[in-house]
């Protein structure tokens, strides 16, 4: 397909696959997790590097919005919010309107503005997104 990023069969067998069948590439710039048949999940970059996965899940931008995924690429929850943390406790942080900031000199992103809030691992709001970035992290 036009667009869409394919790795060779010599290129995924040089690949480290760990014990779920998923190994991660840098790929024009952009973290991938990648399986031995070749599928792709284009995920988020944290601290350099593919986003981890937690509790089970790890992170996607998909048409601009975070989506969160299992092991078996599987869409869990869907591209609601504008960044969504890492599930920590069964929940993470989420925001609608905030703004992602260019990355300083040392490749880090940060999030400003919005509206912030909490979600469990169904999608669900269990802290409305109504709070300032501030009052949400004492949450």
């Amino acid at each position: 397909m036009e667009g869409r990023i394919s790795l060779k069969d010599e290129h995924l067998k040089q690949l480290a696959f760990d014990s779920y069948g998923i190994a991660s590439a840098f790929i024009h710039g952009k973290h991938y997790y990648v399986k031995p048949d070749g599928t792709m999940l284009p995920v988020v970059t944290f601290d350099n590097w593919a986003d981890d996965y937690s509790e089970g899940l790890t992170r996607s931008v998909v048409d601009g919005k975070i989506a969160y995924y299992d092991r078996t690429f599987n869409q869990i929850i869907a591209p609601t919010y504008d960044w969504g943390g890492p599930f920590k406790n069964g929940r993470a942080l989420v925001c609608k309107g905030c703004k992602v900031q260019p990355p300083d000199h040392d490749g880090h992103q940060s999030v400003t503005g919005g509206l912030w809030g909490y979600i469990d691992k169904k999608g669900v709001e269990i802290i409305p997104v109504k709070f300032t970035p501030g009052e949400a992290a004492q949450m």
